[in-house]
């Protein structure tokens, strides 16, 4: 199970609630979102980055770290911004180790998204 530090750190709810004026069906439309367009963005990542095609992290990138920043995703973001900055300059030297960071922290939010902590609460009230 996920501590709540690791949660916090995934992404910022409290933040996204205040940026949507406290709408939860629109926060809840927002992760569904995600959750669905994530994998699709992490496989164009991985295919751009094996053919070494810069521009195509870049512009892949890029597109994760917005669908990052709506959620307020900011540690995921952050690394989706290095890997976008270092391809835009043509650098792909460190981007699959980049890419790899990426990877586990979109797939520690997918996590936290799809089994949020409220109902790890109730569903596991010991294990809080």
């Amino acid at each position: 199970m996920q501590s709540v530090a690791s949660v916090q750190k995934a992404y910022d709810r409290e933040e996204l609630l205040a940026s949507l004026d406290g709408d939860e069906q629109v926060v809840r439309e927002i992760i569904q979102l995600y959750l669905d367009g994530a994998p699709k963005m992490l496989n164009a990542l991985l295919w751009e980055v094996e053919n070494a095609n810069a521009l195509g992290v870049a512009e892949a990138a890029h597109a994760m770290k917005g669908a990052l920043m709506m959620l307020r995703a900011h540690r995921a973001a952050a690394l989706a911004k290095g890997l976008e900055e270092s391809c835009r300059r043509g650098d792909l030297s460190e981007a699959k180790a980049k890419l790899a960071d990426l990877i586990t922290a979109a797939q520690e939010l997918m996590a936290v998204l799809a089994y949020p902590a409220d109902l790890r609460e109730r569903d596991h009230p010991v294990a809080r």
